[in-house]
């Protein structure tokens, strides 16, 4: 004899009626420096609890913009082409150790914030630039650089660090079949170096219990461009070539807003479990969500001979 069991479904329909109302709030990112071409600061909202929509977030070009010192207010601008709100420094200056409000506005939306940049300019000790050999068969054939570097921690006050570093290169890209074969251009690229997040050292760093120590960062990694190979009917290979105008490394005295940040995105991108509780990302953003933070930039560049 058959026996039929009945399940009723684990699942339960909630009445959107039921369910919290939660609007959308602006969000805000700005980071300040005194070494900065520019302020910039993008602005956009977050998506309502229990959004339906996968569409992306776009930035709100019809907000205000305000950044003030003790003395001083500037408007700054939306620039079309960045989708971001931008002003150059010389027109409102960022001095190491001022502290800034921003506010922006959009309709009866008003969120505020304020961070004080670093007073000290990081110096960077000493650096190392090595070939590194690709162990990894994925990695077969593409030429690897390696980046170490070390500062001094400055004694007697609380800081915190960000490590960065890019290159600049001159290589060959295609440029179009002629004859059946592939001609080739000249271009300059700026490639940025990956910090090794496996490495007991880490991009950001701060001098709790370590004031005045040697600070370490963690191994910086680069892959130069591959050859390509293009086709128009016939296959055609450019070899890229590179030749090395300079390597730039920055070394970033950064707020304690700036810091938490980043931090705590890192910590939701390495605890990104969906079994886990998720993982909140800091914010000084009064009344909005985001980050207004500032840096102070010690760099060295490196050009060969």
């Amino acid at each position: 004899m058959a026996l039929i069991v009945g399940c009723e479904s684990m699942v339960t329909n909630i009445s959107p009626s039921k369910l919290p109302k939660a609007g959308s709030k602006l969000v805000v990112q700005s980071f300040i420096s005194p070494q900065a071409e520019y302020i910039n600061v993008l602005v956009t909202e977050s998506l309502p609890l229990f959004h339906r929509s996968n569409a992306s977030v776009e930035s709100i070009e019809d907000a205000t913009v305000k950044i003030s010192d003790d003395a001083h207010e500037a408007i700054v601008p939306f620039n079309e082409t960045t989708k971001t709100y931008t002003l150059p420094a010389d027109k409102f200056t960022i001095l190491a150790g001022g502290t800034y409000h921003l506010e922006v506005s959009h309709g009866v939306r008003v969120v505020k914030a304020q961070c004080k940049v670093p007073g000290v300019t990081p110096v960077i000790n000493s650096y190392e630039i090595s070939p590194l050999e690709a162990r990894h068969h994925k990695l077969d054939g593409i030429e690897l650089v390696q980046l170490n570097m070390n500062w001094k921690d400055t004694p007697g006050e609380k800081n915190y660090y960000r490590t960065n570093a890019y290159m600049t290169i001159e290589h060959s890209v295609g440029d179009g079949f002629v004859n059946g074969k592939e001609t080739e251009k000249r271009m300059t690229s700026r490639l940025g170096f990956y910090w090794d997040r496996h490495s007991v050292n880490k991009e950001l760093q701060q001098d709790q219990d370590l004031d005045g120590t040697t600070f370490f960062s963690p191994p910086g990694q680069l892959a130069m461009p591959t050859p390509r190979t293009y086709s128009d009917g016939v296959e055609s290979q450019v070899k890229p070539k590179p030749t090395l105008k300079s390597i730039t490394i920055e070394l970033f005295n950064t707020d304690e807003n700036y810091f938490k940040y980043h931090h705590s995105l890192d910590e939701r991108e390495d605890n990104a479990n969906p079994f886990t509780e998720p993982y909140l990302i800091f914010t000084n953003i009064e009344g909005g969500l985001g980050c207004f933070g500032a840096y102070n930039a010690g760099k060295l560049v490196y050009q060969p001979e």
